[in-house]
């Protein structure tokens, strides 16, 4: 009888142990702050997240997350480019959960140019900015311009123009996320004053 009962105790204790052994439900607690733009950081605070980055994909509305830092307990992430009001859906393996709503507030850009310094006051750099952050689109020494910009899903588009080197034509060009694209050769001066994107084509107009 004794040994019944203990083959019977230890099994229980078996049982115990390998409930509290499970990996916790993810879980999705709280998120702060519950509003913001493209680009705000935000916090998910919760259960059964991956303690490394790539273990966590974050979505809001298909579009993917930045995922800054992650502990078992909290997620730091970047909202992005284009995203709208929703559930953020975090997935872990074959876990996925949801939170309460987040309100994403819209995003004001605006292509144009700086001085370069408080000492260079007659070259200016191309740049955007989204909300209040600027963004430097060329990096040389002489006058560069962004006249028109235009943001699709992940991407930003920037028309404008840039000097080769000392020369004085100027290239049409556009940026797509800070990489230049040339449109024109060089040979004469030439700038693009507007753009728009259509699935995968790039639409810009200009003079040369």
């Amino acid at each position: 009888m004794k040994k019944l009962m203990l083959s019977l105790l230890s099994f229980i204790l078996l049982i115990t142990c390998s409930k509290d052994d499970k990996t916790p439900a993810l879980a999705i607690t709280s998120i702060s702050p519950a509003q913001g733009t493209s680009g705000s950081t935000i916090n998910l605070t919760g259960i059964g997240f991956g303690t490394s980055v790539s273990e966590n994909i974050v979505l809001l509305n298909g579009k993917t997350c930045i995922v800054k830092s992650a502990s078992t307990t909290q997620l730091r992430i970047t909202i992005p480019i284009g995203a709208s009001t929703g559930r953020l859906q975090v997935t872990v393996g074959n876990q996925t959960a949801f939170s309460s709503l987040f309100t994403c507030e819209a995003s004001v850009y605006v292509a144009g140019s700086e001085a370069i310094d408080a000492t260079n006051l007659t070259n200016d750099v191309a740049k955007y900015w989204m909300n209040d952050s600027a963004v430097s689109l060329s990096y040389i020494w002489y006058s560069t311009e962004a006249n028109s910009i235009f943001v699709t899903d992940n991407d930003v588009y920037v028309a404008g123009s840039e000097p080769i080197g000392t020369n004085t034509y100027y290239l049409a060009m556009y940026w797509k996320n800070g990489t230049a694209v040339r449109l024109s050769d060089g040979s004469k001066n030439a700038s693009a004053k507007s753009i728009f994107v259509s699935d995968n084509d790039v639409y810009a107009a200009g003079f040369e």
